[in-house]
């Protein structure tokens, strides 16, 4: 039992023991999590990751080193990176390590490009200069053996070099002389401990330079060379780094703690009073860079990178907050390009950072709460959005987004403001009024009331109410003192109506209810499209009057989704959902004819600038003009919401006060945009030299954004701001345009609203810079082959190519479109060309003079100088004696065809002539052959018969005696013989010798073998003898001997 006691005790006790150990995990826990406090981003940062606005260049896309100390862009746009392993030269498309003077040897450590565009390369063995237009790099040979660390540029020409030695320089550039250098200081600065002073920084602030150093804080040097340490409460004596504002303020980094501001700020004309810059604990500054707009870039050594701008706290980029975006959080340099791009110098290469790019916001942690579908801003500056589940107010101190309670959960379609101030807010319950001005001197949260129960709260707004009221009672033609047209026209009688009963009481109308798409000043009175009941005039809460369509009108225009009022015109548009657009202009709807091709399509909004009427329809983007064709710009696109940008200015930002609800169209209707209270046009400095073309912004449903400008040459020019530039969605319902923030003065931003949420842009409107970078034609030139005037092509080469190369940090190489015109003497075009290709190509051109005209378009449309290149095509040389040598040809082609066929002629007689040879030989043959065989013949008979006589002869005469013989015995031995022979024989007769006359037989015997040997080899006449002496040796062998010596014995015998 004592033993059970003492386990449950252990039982008992053993959770009192180890219940402290969770707790204790815990606090470990989150002290190992304390310090990931100092990493997590801002509340910009935690909105969205915004890497679309970051991009890198590392030793994978060609650095000569990813340890990046020094950055600068000259005056082509071209980026430098200064490297532990040289420089390159960054154009946007590749990276070019610079080989010049040994610099690929070099450590960089810092670049600067002045004004007249030489560029400054600070090295730890010396400073190079590479002159305007010129190629290579050459040494200043003062600064040679010697780490330059800082160069300021002060004029154009005049440059300061301070060294790490305690050295500063100062070298005037002159025209094709050697700058020369000159040192500033009496005597080179050195430390308490008299080793010479590092010098880090330099700044120029009227004629008194300021020195950063590492020991003895800020110095200033005055114009006599005489160095001084400023003194101040405040005061840091390790400065890294040093930079002037755009408010004039002088700027120093230094070496602090890492819990401490390294910022300073020295105000012009204060310098006893050196403030140090809170809001963050940046630790070590090692660089800083001003922006246009008055924000300063602080580098820090660990900490990533705080942007100080008008706000209390700063915006603070890590890599962790950035999500890898800024590569390290130890930056060396930092620089903010002519486009207002940040570029940061990293030990993990060169990051870039686009300020302006697009930022999204969210207005509500529910969905359809950020589906934004009209947009309006105030007559006090206050931005309004209106959503599928109510209206948010945008607090400008805190940038945090309000819901107004009174139409929570109701779609929000238009905003306006009446004449007095009210706002008037269309919704899918009907219309709600504001029940205070919005002009009033106090900014006052947003509140809203039914139209029918603001009839009697609309306090400070009411006489402003009655005078509109007056005014349109007047001017619309719907209503004539009050009275409802609708009730006239039904052949209702209104004599006996009292003029001074209320409105409400004479209208015959339906309840004001509905879904209210449109709302638009016009003509001094405030329009309401109500989709279900048409265009009404609104008279007050709680008063509106029909004006179209009336009985008897197309049934079609009771779907009304938008309102523009065209001041210019003079106009109210009219956009339905199936029936196209109409006009208002104070008497009466009308059609225009022009537009009758958009009769079927829906019609969601429009605006108008310079003469051009925009139209965002169903069926894509159109233009239009009167006297000219309506222009199909962006076909096949669902176009929600357009925004008219007057010609010469980036982007007009929107009015406040005035009525730019057509800069904030909704998501089934283009709220109303001033007419004569539209907004003006301030043109922007930067944009001074850019083409006067009609432009505009367009949301559509699937395609983003599109910005689109009209050029009389190449037609519609089109460019697309979608997901891939940042938007959260490519379905966009509504645009405006308002200026920025103080810090950014003078550019506006175009605000968009999507499906998920509020999204700012920030237009580029500097013109890029455009190049010629190569000519081919016989051969390739170079363009600094080309500096000598016109090209001139010899003859016989008449096609050339021409490719350009624009630069720009916010618009990719693939994203710039180019445009080429070809004009020859006369200024006709020949060829022009508008594509995403930056080559053009001409071939088969005449002779004479000609001229190539391009531009270089980027993202946001804005348009390059024109580069214009002139070639000449030679003609042919001599004409006389080119004309003299073809006539030459002709007849040398003529000759020799005439040549040939005689030849054919000549070769076909021969051809004829062996052939008849050969039949004749042929013929001879045969006529041998005959002749020979008749030979033959003849000689067998005569050699046989008179042979044959002949030996009866013989015969007879051996038996004939002496002079026996009778005379018919002879007679009858010779009747056979021939004639020949008879005369033989009878002279034989005569003689009576038989010896005789047997000689006298044999005699004739050998004249007859001789006659029939003679016969006989005629054929060696027809016949070659090697032919025939070479058949005798066959016929020889073939013969067998027998018929040989038969035929010897035949011969004897004969």
């Amino acid at each position: 039992m004592k033993a059970r006691g003492k386990r449950q005790e252990t039982k008992v006790k053993r959770p009192a023991v180890i219940r402290p150990r969770p707790v204790c995990a815990l606090l470990i826990f989150a002290l190992c999590l304390l310090p990931l406090a100092f990493c997590l981003p801002s509340r910009s940062q935690t909105e969205t990751a915004d890497l679309h606005r970051w991009g890198a260049v590392t030793l994978f896309h060609g650095l000569p080193s990813d340890q990046v100390r020094a950055v600068a862009q000259d005056s082509d746009g071209v980026m430098w990176f200064g490297t532990d392993a040289g420089l390159a030269r960054y154009d946007g498309r590749r990276i070019q390590t610079i080989t010049d003077a040994g610099l690929s040897t070099r450590r960089i450590t810092v670049l600067r490009a002045d004004a007249s565009g030489a560029l400054w390369v600070g090295t730890n063995d010396g400073a190079y200069l590479r002159g305007p237009g010129e190629l290579s790099f050459w040494l200043l040979p003062e600064t040679s053996g010697r780490q330059v660390n800082a160069i300021n540029t002060p004029a154009p020409d005049r440059t300061l070099l301070a060294t790490g030695e305690g050295l500063l320089y100062d070298c005037r550039r002159q025209e094709g002389a050697t700058p020369p250098v000159r040192c500033l200081l009496e005597q080179e600065l050195v430390t308490s401990k008299g080793k010479p002073l590092f010098l880090t920084s330099l700044a120029v602030v009227g004629e008194t330079i300021f020195v950063g150093t590492r020991g003895r804080g800020l110095m200033m040097v005055d114009a006599g060379g005489e160095a001084k340490e400023v003194a101040g409460k405040t005061r840091a004596f390790f400065v890294e780094s040093l930079e002037r504002g755009a408010d004039g303020a002088l700027y120093a980094g230094a070496q602090v703690g890492a819990s401490d501001s390294g910022l300073f700020r020295v105000d012009d004309g204060k310098l006893a009073r050196t403030l140090k810059v809170t809001g963050g604990a940046t630790g070590t500054v090692t660089a800083l860079a001003a922006a246009p707009g008055g924000s300063i870039y602080a580098a820090t050594d660990g900490r990533g990178v705080f942007r100080f701008g008008g706000g209390a706290t700063p915006e603070h980029f890590t890599f962790a907050g950035t999500a890898g975006g800024l590569r390290s959080d130890r930056v060396n340099a930092v620089f903010v390009d002519r486009e207002g791009v940040v570029w940061f110098g990293t030990p993990r290469g060169v990051c870039r950072y686009d300020p302006r790019g697009v930022r999204v916001e969210q207005l509500s942690d529910e969905a359809e709460s950020n589906f934004v579908r009209s947009l309006y801003l105030t007559s006090r500056g206050r931005l309004l959005a209106g959503t599928n589940r109510g209206l948010f107010a945008r607090d400008d101190a805190s940038g945090a987004w309000r819901e107004v309670e009174e139409v929570r959960g109701k779609t929000v379609y238009a905003l306006a403001e009446d004449g007095a101030g009210l706002l008037l807010v269309g919704t899918s319950a009907g219309l709600y009024v504001g029940l205070q001005a919005e002009g009033g001197a106090t900014r006052q949260p947003v509140k809203l009331a039914p139209e029918e129960k603001a009839v009697g709260g609309r306090g400070k707004g009411e006489s402003a109410v009655e005078k509109v009221e007056d005014r349109g009672g007047a001017e619309v033609g719907g209503s004539v003192g009050g009275r409802n047209d609708e009730k006239v026209a039904a052949g209702k009688p209104s004599e006996g109506e009292d003029a001074s009963e209320p409105q409400s009481k004479k209208s015959a109308e339906p309840a004001l209810s509905g879904s209210v798409r449109a709302i638009a000043r016009f003509g001094g009175a405030v329009y309401v499209a109500t989709f279900g009941r048409g265009l009404e005039r609104f008279d007050g809460p709680g008063r509106r009057t029909l004006v179209w369509p009336r009985q008897g009108d197309d049934e079609r225009g009771r779907e009304v989704v938008s309102l523009f009022a065209d001041g210019e015109r003079g106009r109210l548009w009219v956009g339905t959902a199936n029936a196209g657009v109409f006009y208002f202009d104070g008497r009466g709807v009308k059609t225009e004819p022009a537009l009758a091709p958009l009769g079927a399509s829906t019609v969601w909004g429009a605006s108008a600038a310079d003469g051009w009427l925009w139209l965002a329809t169903s069926r894509g983007l159109y233009a239009f003009r009167e006297g000219r064709a309506l222009v199909e710009v962006a076909r096949g696109v669902d176009a929600r919401a357009v925004v008219a940008v007057p010609s010469g200015a980036g982007v007009s930002p929107a009015t406040p006060g005035a009525d730019n609800s057509s800069s904030a169209p909704s998501a089934d209707s283009s709220l109303s945009t001033p007419g004569a209270d539209g907004p003006s046009d301030t043109p922007n400095a930067e944009s001074s030299s850019r083409r006067s073309l009609p432009r505009a912004w367009c949301a559509t449903a699937g395609a983003g954004v599109l910005r689109v400008a009209l050029d009389g040459q190449f037609g519609a020019i089109t460019s697309r701001l979608d997901t891939e530039q940042g938007l959260p969605t490519d379905n966009a319902f509504a645009a405006l345009v308002v200026a920025t923030t103080a810090d950014d003065a003078g550019s506006a931003s175009l605000l968009v609203g999507t499906t998920r949420g509020l999204a700012r842009y920030e237009p580029g409107t500097l013109a890029p810079v455009l190049r010629l970078t190569r000519v081919a034609a016989s051969r390739a030139y170079q363009p600094e082959e080309l500096s000598g005037g016109a090209l001139r092509l010899e003859y016989p080469q008449n096609s050339i190519a021409l490719d350009v190369d624009a630069s720009a940090s916010r618009t990719f190489p693939e994203q710039f479109q180019y445009a080429f015109t070809l004009r020859d003497a006369r200024g006709r075009t020949v060829k022009q060309k508008l594509s995403h290709d930056s080559q053009f190509q001409a071939d088969g051109l005449p002779a004479g003079r000609y001229s190539v005209e391009a531009r270089a378009y980027t993202l946001d449309l804005t348009p390059s100088r024109a580069l214009t290149f002139e070639f000449e095509v030679a003609r042919a040389p001599f004409p006389r004696t080119t004309v003299a040598l073809s006539v030459l040809l002709a007849l040398a082609l003529v000759a020799l065809a005439w040549a040939y066929v005689q030849h054919r002629r000549i070769v076909r007689s021969g051809e004829e002539l062996r052939e008849a040879n050969r039949a004749l030989a042929a013929a001879r043959l045969q006529l041998a052959s005959e002749a020979e065989s008749e030979r033959r013949r003849i000689a067998r008979d005569l050699h046989d018969q008179t042979l044959a006589d002949l030996r009866r002869l013989l015969l007879l005469t051996d038996e004939m005696q002496p002079g026996g013989l009778p005379t018919g015995a002879a007679t009858g031995a010779t009747g056979g013989a021939s004639g020949a022979s008879g005369g033989a024989l009878q002279a034989a007769a005569a003689v009576f010798d038989p010896a005789a006359l047997r000689a006298e037989i044999e005699a004739i015997s050998q004249e007859v073998r001789r006659i029939c040997e003679d016969l006989s080899p005629s054929v060696l006449e027809n016949a070659s003898p090697p032919r025939s002496n070479s058949r005798l040796p066959r016929r020889s062998r073939t013969c067998p001997p027998s018929a040989s010596s038969r035929m010897t014995s035949r011969a004897t015998t004969v």
